[in-house]
């Protein structure tokens, strides 16, 4: 049996993965989801859509994609998720490293650490549904690129594709090479709607459940003590006022998923689909006087629509054998992570007794927070999109 090391090396061949694309598999109507989102799925966003941003060129701050009214505008992903060895890092420890020479230092209050997902196509995917992901990534590529090349007389470094492709057994995220993308038409239709997907979805409510979890009544915002993460601890963990923010993170039957309980279900080749807002940094470049901007797609909301195969890999307390750096004094950080989304359930439940929204039926937006530890969101009710656009997506020229 194939096991989660297998998938990170894009070995892998599950029945599990293979059953999304049967006629009651989670991806067997991405059609007809696609049509539902418009113009609130990433695919379908043009250039101005994605680079209309709010401030002008500032250094040392991040500007964002928004709309006509100034709120932040998000779009929807789809993808799967790939390992933690080609670039998907969760809490407690994120994005946080530890140099390898020298003392290491721990992180403290004011210690920014950010949790990255990365998504990929989804295994054994028909043409349509990998030409979905691809027009995703296309969408953002030409994006950044255009506004690149707009900056160039400006001394600005134009930013990089952002998808990548990881050598087949490869476990070094370095030797990651671009991947060059070009939007195709997507045609598949799908003749009749089917059950399957709102039954599956309904039976691994039963099974993916947080019974087991003591605060269930905890809600998008509020804040948790970063000690009931797993792995949290140990000589890396030095917080005296930190809290953990509960972020909008949803399992396949609809439910809130803790942090936790993270780990369970943000598990290598599970089918997702997020929201996200793209994000841009501005930094000067003192020692060749240059300014650089570093995008960022700022996640506001997961949805796990197809759970993994594979069993979660629980994180491990870190440990050290060299000395620790001094520990500086803490501060306190600012907290306020509420926002709100729409569309997020792109697989309609009605037979569900939980009430999980479906991307069909509810145009009612629902409470969301970024799931980047250190930025607020505050996001739009894209559910109602300004001039929709065909589910069949032409070739952008």
């Amino acid at each position: 049996m194939a096991n989660i090391k297998d998938y990170m090396s894009n070995t892998v061949d599950h029945p599990a993965l293979r059953a999304r694309m049967e006629p009651q598999g989670a991806l067997h109507e991405l059609p007809k989801t696609i049509e539902r989102l418009g113009g609130s799925w990433a695919g379908m966003a043009t250039v101005e859509e994605l680079t209309t941003i709010d401030q002008p060129n500032t250094y040392s701050r991040n500007y964002v994609n928004v709309d006509s009214d100034g709120a932040e505008k998000v779009f929807m992903y789809i993808g799967e998720i790939l390992g933690f060895e080609q670039g998907t890092a969760l809490a407690p420890f994120g994005n946080f490293s530890i140099p390898e020479k020298g003392n290491a230092k721990p992180m403290v209050d004011d210690t920014t650490v950010k949790q990255i997902i990365v998504l990929g196509p989804p295994t054994f995917g028909d043409e349509y549904v990998q030409g979905c992901f691809i027009n995703q990534v296309v969408a953002v590529h030409e994006a950044i690129t255009e506004e690149g090349e707009a900056e160039k007389k400006a001394n600005v470094i134009p930013p990089d594709l952002r998808g990548i492709q990881v050598d087949s057994g490869s476990s070094d995220s370095a030797k990651a090479k671009p991947v060059k993308y070009e939007r195709v038409s997507l045609k598949r239709s799908v003749p009749g709607s089917s059950e399957g997907s709102a039954n599956s979805a309904s039976s691994e409510k039963k099974k993916e459940g947080n019974e087991e979890t003591p605060a269930k009544k905890v809600a998008v915002g509020d804040y948790m003590i970063p000690s009931l993460l797993p792995g949290y601890g140990g000589p890396l963990c030095a917080h005296s006022k930190a809290q953990c923010v509960v972020l909008d993170v949803r399992d396949a039957a609809g439910n809130l998923v803790l942090p936790p309980d993270y780990y369970k279900v943000i598990v290598p080749g599970a089918l997702a689909w997020l929201t996200a807002v793209l994000k841009a940094w501005i930094y000067i470049d003192k020692d060749k006087n240059l300014r650089r901007k570093y995008y960022h797609l700022c996640i506001t909301s997961i949805d796990i629509v197809n759970k993994s195969p594979f069993d979660p890999i629980k994180p491990e307390v870190r440990l050290l054998d060299r000395p620790m750096a001094n520990l500086p004094t803490p501060k306190k950080q600012d907290g306020g992570l509420v926002a709100m989304r729409s569309l997020l359930r792109p697989v309609a439940t009605p037979s569900n007794p939980s009430g999980s929204s479906s991307a069909s039926s509810s145009t009612s937006p629902s409470a969301s927070s970024s799931a980047t530890a250190s930025d607020d969101v505050d996001m739009e009710d894209t559910s109602a999109a300004k001039n929709p656009k065909p589910a069949k997506v032409p070739r952008r020229k």
